[in-house]
Formats: C-alpha cells, sequence, structure tokens
C-alpha cells in the first residue's frame, strides 16, 4: 500500500494505513500523501477511520474471507479489492472499485479511479454498499464467499 501511495501523490489523496504492515520497513518514511498508525486499533478508532474514509483499500493479493468487506460495506464504505474477491457478490462501481494483484499498477489504477470518482457517484457507490452489507448478513455473506471460493477452486483443479 505505502509503493502505490507513493506512485500517486500527485493525487489530492490521503491514505490512513492502520494495523499490523507485514512488508514494512519502519526505519523508512512512509511517503507525504500517508498516515501510519500502527498495531492494535480499539473498535472505535476503525468506527472513527471509516467515518472519515470515502474508501476502505484492501490492497492484499486475495481477500478469501468477508471480515473486511463486510467492515467497510457495513458502514457505508465503498472498497477496493481484488477481482477475486466474492465472486458474484460485489460488482464494480456499484459497492466496490477491483483491482487485479496479478498485473502491475492495477491498483494505482483503481486508486487513480477512486480519487477522480464525481462526489455524486461516490454516494451512490457508498448507498449500495450499505445496503449490500443489509441484503447479505455477515453468515450469509460468509456463506456466499464460501461457495464462490469453492466454485473457483474447483474451476482450477478442471
Amino acid at each position: 500500500m505505502l509503493n502505490a501511495a507513493a506512485e500517486i501523490e500527485d493525487l489530492p489523496a490521503r491514505f490512513l494505513i492502520a494495523g499490523r504492515a507485514t512488508r514494512y520497513d519502519p526505519r523508512l518514511s512512509p511517503p507525504g500523501n500517508c498516515i501510519i498508525r500502527k498495531g492494535h486499533q480499539s473498535d472505535h478508532d476503525v468506527a472513527q477511520m471509516l467515518a472519515a474514509a470515502d474508501f476502505m483499500v484492501l490492497p492484499f493479493e486475495d481477500v478469501s474471507t468477508s471480515g473486511s468487506v463486510m467492515l467497510a460495506l457495513s458502514n457505508g464504505v465503498p472498497a477496493i479489492v481484488p477481482e477475486t474477491t466474492t465472486p458474484g457478490l460485489l460488482q464494480e462501481e456499484r459497492e466496490c472499485l477491483f483491482f487485479d494483484p496479478d498485473k502491475p499498477g492495477d491498483l494505482n489504477r483503481a486508486l487513480r479511479a477512486a480519487v477522480s470518482m464525481p462526489g455524486w457517484k461516490r454516494t451512490a457507490i457508498a448507498s449500495c454498499a450499505e445496503a449490500t452489507a443489509a441484503l447479505y448478513q455477515p453468515a450469509e455473506f460468509s456463506r456466499r464467499i464460501a461457495e464462490a471460493l469453492d466454485s473457483l477452486v474447483r474451476r482450477e483443479r478442471n
């Protein structure tokens, strides 16, 4: 995420990066458009961060669990996620933006799309995010994700 943020410092975007970073050398200075909050974040802190967010970026190679996605959506925050996330449940520009983790620069493309999105569209996507979370209670969402992932595994094996 820090690398992606550094590559789009020309845009009017700020990144709050919270939690434990596994590939971040703390001796390095983060890009000027980043604020780093290391370690565990309390529920209260996470709620405040999400209230201030336009998007939640999950810069993983794969999101195979629904917790982070549901957290974003249930707070009315659209997610930027790998395109393999929850096939059939989320739709591009409905409640999320997708990126291909195997395609160099694609996370930056998604970040640029989010930053340049008109305010009315961000508002609409945020509404859809919250509605999707309301439609799929956590147990149902998890079940549907498991089915989708199982389907992908079966296709890969064939």
